[in-house]
């Protein structure tokens, strides 16, 4: 009777030792609760998880602790100075505090790297991080997690914690070193103060090299060319139909107008107008360039504004005919009849 029990116990182990991977239990009936990623299977009789190399826990979820490795991670590591290891192999993995590098991790971090054993490289746009924590250090003028960002206006240095001056005449505040940066044509702390007669240009260092008595424009150096002169040097008259400093201004005069004084701008009208702009004819009585000369018609005859020449009114005589014909009747009276 023994005999039989021993032999039914024998086939119920042959019959649980046959069951396909990932089951357990009577029958085989029941599934191992295991990661199966992290494992190769479990025990066919107590369900118990087989974990692979560098896990366990019951159902092999955990990854080894520091200072353990091997399958179910049971495995203590040897490594000097109680290192840690690599979780597979056990292979003995020195990595320094975090800012610290070197055989006996004497030495600080390079620049541009930081955390543990210095393997990670700062990103900060080329400025340097904490060696511990990675934090970017922006230089002056600079700021952001990443120090990509500029300071917002009126800040500047490190940090952007100090307040620009107040800059005049359109300077701007250097970010990194808070000075006021003038524009061309302008100088001092504040950038307060025009160049002086001579000078022009970024810090007033350039020289005008104009003709005597002719300044230089503070910003570009151009020469300020006196009314009715053009040209880098003013040598040149302006051309018609412009007049001013530098030429620049449009003649406003009638198209029957010759052109405007280069240096005034006033119309010079053609014979027989007048006004600003040319606009009117010479009043009766008066004709010729700037209607300035009397007529010399009698007997009502109009003047033309232009010429001077008389045009007689209805049933008038021309002066000079008036006169032929007072010759001819006298000389008629005085000839004897034959």
């Amino acid at each position: 009777m023994c005999k039989a029990s021993s032999n039914v116990t024998q086939f119920s182990e042959n019959i649980v030792r046959a069951c396909p991977r990932w089951t357990h239990g009577a029958g085989c009936s029941r599934e191992c609760d295991c990661v199966q990623e992290h494992s190769s299977g479990c025990d066919p009789k107590t369900g118990s998880c087989f974990c692979k190399t560098a896990y366990h826990g019951p159902q092999c979820e955990k990854e080894c602790e520091p200072g353990f490795f091997g399958a179910g991670c049971e495995q203590p590591c040897d490594c000097p100075g109680g290192g840690s290891c690599d979780p597979r192999t056990g292979e003995c993995s020195q990595r320094c505090p975090a800012g610290l590098h070197g055989e006996k991790c004497q030495l600080a971090c390079p620049s541009l790297r930081y955390g543990e054993s210095c393997r990670l490289t700062c990103g900060c746009g080329g400025a340097p991080c904490d060696p511990v924590t990675g934090r970017c250090i922006c230089p002056a003028g600079k700021t952001g997690d990443s120090c990509h960002e500029d300071c917002p206006d009126a800040f500047w240095g490190m940090k952007c914690q100090s307040a620009c001056p107040d800059c005049e005449n359109g300077a701007s505040c250097n970010k990194e070193s808070g000075v006021c940066e003038c524009r061309p044509g302008f100088m001092g702390n504040l950038c307060q103060n025009e160049c002086p007669p001579g000078l022009h240009g970024p810090g007033c260092e350039g020289l005008c090299s104009c003709p005597p008595d002719t300044d230089c424009d503070p910003q570009t150096g151009h020469c300020l060319c006196p009314a009715g002169k053009r040209g880098p040097d003013c040598a040149t008259a302006c051309e018609s139909g412009y007049w001013g400093p530098g030429c620049v201004i449009t003649c406003e005069c009638r198209e029957i107008s010759e052109s405007c004084d280069p240096v005034s701008g006033q119309c010079v009208c053609e014979a027989g107008f007048t006004g600003d702009h040319c606009e009117k004819k010479c009043v009766n009585g008066s004709f010729g360039r700037g209607c300035v000369l009397p007529c010399r018609c009698e007997s009502g005859a109009l003047c033309d504004h232009m010429s001077g020449a008389c045009t007689c009114s209805p049933g008038g005589v021309p002066f000079l005919s008036l006169l032929l014909g007072l010759f001819l009747q006298e000389k008629v009276r005085k000839t004897p009849v034959l």
